[in-house]
């Protein structure tokens, strides 16, 4: 207990400095810095690719295309949103880890993953209920 009072007797000799270097420490250095610009640049050609791999699964399931069988189509499909998927878990992981990054330096203040959450639950929501609707078309068709 004493060595804590008296390093903080030494390192608050002056009042406020103690504050001061705390909140430059949280700054990211200039190498920091652009690493995380580095990343953010990955994401978003990520993001690019995910693009490309929607449109790429949903044209697959044009089965207008007579050199194409449905079973190929299907792979074709299965084997782009499965690429869809993880490359969107990697953008959702790495932007978390970016946000993440910015409100450690107090860069970004707002509460960004309450907000992703709450919409994460609509979606998740909206999803339930537009299947429960399809279930009951089917049973009512039956």
């Amino acid at each position: 207990m004493e060595d804590s009072a008296a390093s903080n007797s030494n390192s608050n000799s002056n009042g406020s400095s103690s504050s001061v270097n705390n909140s430059t420490s949280k700054r990211p250095t200039s190498e920091q810095a652009n690493k995380h610009l580095e990343n953010l640049q990955k994401i978003d050609e990520e993001i690019i690719s995910l693009l490309s791999y929607s449109s790429t699964s949903l044209s697959s399931l044009n089965t207008l295309d007579p050199s194409k069988s449905i079973d190929q189509s299907k792979a074709a499909f299965r084997e782009n949103a499965e690429s869809f998927y993880a490359v969107l878990e990697r953008v959702t992981a790495g932007l978390r880890t970016e946000v993440k990054a910015l409100q450690d330096a107090e860069i970004l203040t707002t509460a960004v993953n309450a907000k992703a959450e709450w919409v994460g639950k609509q979606k998740e929501a909206e999803g339930v209920r537009n299947a429960e609707a399809a279930l009951e078309k089917l049973k009512g068709g039956e």
